[in-house]
């Protein structure tokens, strides 16, 4: 039997004997429910939006990518488009190299951080109060000449600015290598890497994404970006296994929808030149049972939302209501048309959209419904070309499908 099988929508991994107590930890740690009848019949079913590899100590098992008209690198290109990728960068940061599913993270980022220390490591200066028997930097005379007559060896206080390796890319960097050093295969490399940034305190141990929004890059830091975006993968989506004789395995995660909702709500916020869309942090009431008890929604993605509408007795109200759906051979299923016919009625919206990845330009489609029956009668799907290999080309395909968005929104 093979180690994966598939079915619609789900990836089946048949589990060994020996391996029951590494998945046990695995779905633990990734908040994945292993039914016991899965795992008493030796099986693992995940969704098939999880793509990357798992490495338990005896084998690596690679997920397949839903789609055969993409690979690996497509996926990772969407995850360096949503977390790093800004307008003033180069488009070929976003090329696609490798036609191969078989994409090691941890040896991309070895390979562009060699190269960058090469070119130089990044420092910066950083203020340091301290004594000393000489005058230099911005000294405290007070201070110094209290320090002077009470005959201290190292009498001036002063403050002064030295070249450091301490900042926040070094800081993520360091958190990625930290996290490599635990893994037997990778591990000698990482720790000759550390060497370079010696004096780095409190490097960032979780949450990589998050922290690569806050770095401010400038002419000279742009060259790192991308080793920033495969360090902010190692730190949040590699998992290490001390299980077996074999530790210190790598497992590398993605869930393909999340980072398909996020690269679209990214895609329209920033490329579509047009201000109202917006999302919701948390979810908001849409009834309330006869048990007190509240049914909650949250869209993906509202176009000109308003809290409270004049024009609708001051309820909530949103002109367009836009659902992202990870399905580019299945568009408009009934649950979902369900879904966002129930959403644009919540919110008296006048235009819905449905959001799908596709591998060509494609013109959007349009589901008619009974005029007499609902409101809006149309529902549009749009469609994101999320296979081009040049990074030119990509950045075209995604304006295009912002504009096509817009121009539906409008009438």
């Amino acid at each position: 039997m093979s180690e994966l099988q598939g079915i619609k929508n789900q990836t089946i991994i048949n589990v060994l004997d020996k391996e029951i107590p590494f998945f046990e930890e695995f779905t633990r740690k990734h908040g994945i429910v292993w039914p016991n009848d899965q795992k008493d019949n030796r099986l693992l079913i995940l969704s098939a939006s999880m793509v990357g590899f798992i490495a338990t100590p005896y084998r690596e098992i690679k997920l397949p990518v839903k789609y055969s008209e993409i690979t690996f690198e497509h996926i990772l290109r969407m995850y360096l488009y949503v977390h790093t990728y800004r307008k003033s960068d180069d488009a070929k940061e976003l090329d696609v190299t490798s036609n191969s599913d078989d994409l090691d993270i941890t040896k991309s980022f070895f390979r562009l951080l060699e190269k960058q220390l090469n070119n130089g490591i990044i420092r910066t200066y950083e203020r340091s109060n301290g004594n000393s028997r000489t005058v230099r930097g911005k000294v405290n005379w007070i201070k110094s000449y209290e320090n002077i007559l009470k005959r201290n060896n190292n009498p001036i206080v002063a403050q002064s600015f030295k070249l450091t390796t301490n900042n926040s890319i070094n800081r993520l960097i360091v958190g990625a290598l930290n996290k490599l050093s635990k893994s037997r295969s990778y591990a000698l490399s990482a720790k000759n890497y550390l060497d370079f940034f010696h004096d780095i305190r409190n490097p960032i141990e979780k949450d990589g994404a998050k922290f690569l929004h806050t770095i401010v890059f400038n002419s000279n830091t742009n060259r790192y970006k991308k080793i920033l975006n495969y360090a902010a993968m190692i730190i949040d989506n590699t998992d290490y296994s001390n299980l077996g004789s074999n530790t210190g395995m790598q497992s590398f995660l993605l869930n393909f929808d999340a980072l398909f909702e996020d690269f679209v709500i990214k895609v329209l916020t920033e490329e579509s030149h047009t201000q109202g869309f917006s999302t919701w942090d948390k979810m908001h009431t849409f009834a309330q049972s006869s048990f007190n008890s509240e049914i909650v929604y949250k869209p993906d993605i509202l176009f000109k939302y308003l809290r409270e509408d004049p024009n609708n007795d001051y309820k909530e109200s949103s002109l367009g209501v836009l659902d992202c759906k990870n399905k580019a051979h299945s568009i408009f299923k009934n649950a979902d048309v369900y879904q966002v016919i129930s959403y644009s009625r919540k919110l008296s919206a006048k235009r819905t959209i449905l959001l799908y990845p596709s591998f060509k330009s494609k013109e959007h489609e349009v589901l008619s419904l009974d005029y007499d029956l609902f409101r809006p009668a149309s529902i549009y799907a749009s469609f994101v070309n999320i296979a081009n290999d040049e990074g030119t080309e990509f950045l075209q395909s995604i304006r295009s499908f912002a504009k096509d968005v817009v121009t539906i929104l409008n009438g």
